[in-house]
């Protein structure tokens, strides 16, 4: 009797294991992840394909200034593959590309542009392209956020921000972490946004946002707060 106890015992604990590790793999299959960036190259065309699983639930973030060469498309929430870091991609229009070391949850790409190109990235089938082309020729199809040409990112250089319908939160706080300050959010908050920003820097950017949508962006000690109106 004690070993047919011991028997159910084990197939129970084996099953409960079997289980517990299909919810594991079953929720990991479900999370935003960075599988692949496939390059091609074309005469005056490069386009980057990121790979990307569950990709409608990502909202990227672009960033860039017009003086600087570099420019950073941020994915919050998403976790790109190990050997895909730091690992550097070049063409005749792209000086040069690849994704920084991850920070958190998010992964950011960073992309330096070859003067007279600009370049224009957009959700596809199966993840985003990234297409960057030749002032000269006109690109296909409309995209939602645009690169202008040589495009980047400082924490104090001018910043801009060209978004279409795309949510605020996202917007703000990778603004936030390029000025390195901390905002809090007070009141109600729209949730999307269209606009064209251009300012001196990341924290001027907000600032101009806020005064778009009216806002209130001011400093408490060392936090920043943005009030809307009553919830």
């Amino acid at each position: 009797m004690k070993g047919k106890r011991l028997l159910v015992f084990s197939l129970f604990f084996f099953s409960f294991a079997l289980f517990t590790k299909f919810k594991s793999m079953h929720a990991y299959s479900k999370r935003p992840f960075l599988a692949a960036v496939e390059m091609k190259a074309s005469a005056g065309i490069t386009e980057l394909f990121f790979k990307v699983n569950n990709y409608q639930n990502i909202e990227p973030v672009v960033l860039y200034n017009n003086i600087s060469n570099a420019g950073v498309i941020s994915f919050p929430g998403l976790y790109a593959s190990a050997d895909l870091k730091e690992k550097p991609y070049a063409s005749e229009e792209l000086k040069l590309f690849y994704i920084s070391p991850q920070q958190h949850s998010n992964t950011d790409v960073k992309v330096f542009m070859r003067e007279g190109t600009r370049g224009i990235f957009q959700p596809v089938e199966g993840g985003f392209s990234l297409r960057i082309v030749k002032s000269s020729l006109r690109s296909q199809g409309k995209s939602n956020i645009k690169l202008p040409e040589n495009p980047g990112v400082a924490k104090n250089r001018p910043a801009s921000v060209k978004i279409s319908s795309q949510p605020l939160l996202p917007v703000i706080l990778k603004l936030a972490s390029e000025a390195g300050v901390s905002v809090k959010f007070k009141g109600k908050i729209p949730e999307n946004f269209t606009a064209e920003i251009a300012a001196d820097s990341p924290i001027k950017a907000i600032d101009e946002i806020c005064d778009a949508l009216s806002l209130k962006f001011y400093r408490e000690g060392k936090t920043w707060f943005i009030e809307g109106g009553r919830a």
